[in-house]
């Protein structure tokens, strides 16, 4: 490993691979790449709760991370314990440390794991995650009140007491920080989704694309690897420098190619959905009528021709080995068709002339007597 990536895998928990292409992208520049990952979008909340049970006399701790991205509850940890000091947490710590300190009380012989991990399925049930989104429709004022009376509604159903206490508190947690836990943690429930962005989107880009009425692709019809051009309209010092770096591959005053990894219908509008991927974890979104025309360069598909091979390729051989020993089948018994077609000939020739030779014969006789 280089050195230059062994100091972002080693201050920023990345992995090696995408430091090597975060590097590559930003030319060798590590700080700039440093500058990229510290900019990173603090697009997850983080819930930290922690709440009293006079009834059954213990004390309890929750954690939940919504991802804005996803638009999901990606992952809950919670812990419950007769112990009394862990009702002294301080939910205001850094989520890393408060996360820490439940773990002190996990092992311990007064932690009720069974109780803790009901709680964990209770609040991430099919059902609740649905009614969690309704929490975070706005991103920059989300419903505090409900979200409280949401937690204390379910640990009540686990705890089986009416009479609850919980504080809660919020804290914005950079996107990429809370994949590289998400992924090494062993601790509390995870929501496993399919996700193209698989590292995150550190920087999500505020663009515009190129509206192309004459010539142009319905937005709703753009394919994953299309290129769909579009200009930055982001003020941010980070952008200009991503900008900057890009330079060689911009085009028509100052748009860019990006590479189309998600197109989706928005459920409330029924407007598309668009994001786009400019480097590693650098994407911009886009949201537009699916009957809007955009300026895109499509990705080869596969022709006719391409699909030939495939056949006769990795699990298909035996298919081809198939068709060739249908084929040959079928030769031999074509060969064996007119190899009987002509011996029938031939006979047919034979009875001819016997015949004719027979009425031959009976013709001399009735002459000469």
């Amino acid at each position: 490993m280089a050195l230059e990536s062994e100091i972002l895998v080693t201050n920023y928990g990345i992995s090696s691979e995408f430091a090597d292409n975060l590097l590559h992208f930003t030319k060798g520049d590590v700080e700039g790449a440093i500058k990229i990952l510290e900019a990173s979008e603090k697009d997850v909340i983080a819930l930290k709760a922690k709440f009293i049970s006079s009834k059954k006399m213990t004390n309890g701790s929750i954690i939940v991370f919504y991802n804005f991205q996803t638009n999901l509850p990606e992952f809950v940890f919670c812990v419950v314990s007769s112990d009394q000091s862990l009702g002294k947490m301080k939910i205001e710590n850094h989520w890393n440390s408060f996360i820490e300190d439940m773990k002190r009380f996990v092992g311990s012989v007064e932690s009720d794991p069974e109780a803790a991990s009901r709680i964990e399925s209770q609040v991430l049930s099919p059902e609740n995650v649905k009614y969690i989104n309704s929490f975070f429709i706005d991103k920059s004022n989300f419903d505090m009140v409900n979200i409280k009376r949401f937690l204390v509604s379910e640990v009540s159903k686990v705890m089986m007491d009416t009479g609850i206490v919980i504080k809660i508190t919020t804290e914005e947690v950079d996107v990429f920080r809370f994949k590289n836990y998400f992924n090494e943690s062993k601790f509390g429930l995870k929501v496993i989704i399919q996700n193209p962005i698989t590292n995150g989107m550190l920087i999500n880009i505020k663009v515009d694309p190129i509206l192309t009425p004459i010539g142009g692709v319905d937005v709703e019809k753009t394919q994953i690897d299309d290129q769909v051009l579009v200009r930055f309209v982001d003020e941010r010092q980070i952008v200009s420098y991503i900008k900057d770096l890009s330079m060689s591959k911009e085009e028509n005053n100052g748009a860019i190619y990006g590479k189309v990894i998600r197109n989706i219908k928005s459920m409330d509008t029924n407007n598309i959905i668009v994001t786009l991927e400019f480097g590693p974890g650098i994407y911009g979104t886009f949201i537009m009528g699916g009957k809007v025309k955009v300026q895109t360069i499509l990705a080869k598909k596969k022709t006719s021709e391409n699909k030939i091979p495939e056949i006769i390729s990795g699990d298909n051989k035996k298919s081809g080995q198939d068709l060739s020993h249908t084929t040959q089948q079928e030769n031999k018994n074509n060969s064996r068709s007119i190899e009987v077609v002509k011996k029938s000939n031939t006979f047919l020739i034979i009875l001819i002339v016997l015949l004719f030779a027979a009425i031959l014969g009976i013709i001399i006789v009735l002459i000469f007597g």
